[in-house]
């Protein structure tokens, strides 16, 4: 089995899959609240540097 091979996204593209992720993130925000409080997440770690990126 070979390597897939490399492609380069063209600056719109990118700026395209930009904004489906955070349209998706946008749409899933609200399903989360249910299993975040339900493992007893802390709201400290909610907002960790380490996650938000």
């Amino acid at each position: 089995m070979g390597f897939a091979p490399v492609t380069r996204r063209t600056v719109q593209r990118s700026r395209a899959i930009t904004r489906e992720v955070n349209g998706l993130c946008r749409k899933v925000r609200p399903l989360a609240e249910d299993p975040v409080d339900a493992w007893g997440v802390p709201p400290e770690l909610l907002r960790a540097p380490d996650l938000v990126g």
